[in-house]
């Protein structure tokens, strides 16, 4: 279902732009660049540029824990790990 016709059905539901970028399949694109521009995450920004970058890694989703990034195969499944 469209996310326009689902938040018309579920008036409670707020549809945010990360929602959007997985409809359009680019939710990789929109969570880089928001771990790119959070100071918080500075010291991993080197690392996630040359990820980002990467023919193969550059597809994978990342996210920070604990310091250190994570690739997931689907973004949607935190469990989706990467393996080489």
């Amino acid at each position: 279902m469209p996310l326009d016709e689902l938040g018309a059905r579920i008036e409670f539901l707020e549809l945010d732009e990360f929602a959007r970028a997985v409809e359009s399949g680019e939710p990789t694109t929109l969570q880089c660049a928001g771990l790119l521009s959070a100071e918080f995450d500075r010291r991993q920004w080197n690392l996630l540029r040359r990820l980002h970058a990467d023919e193969v890694l550059g597809k994978m989703f990342p996210s920070i824990t604990h310091g250190a990034v994570r690739l997931c195969v689907d973004p949607l499944d935190g469990t989706s790990r990467w393996r080489a």
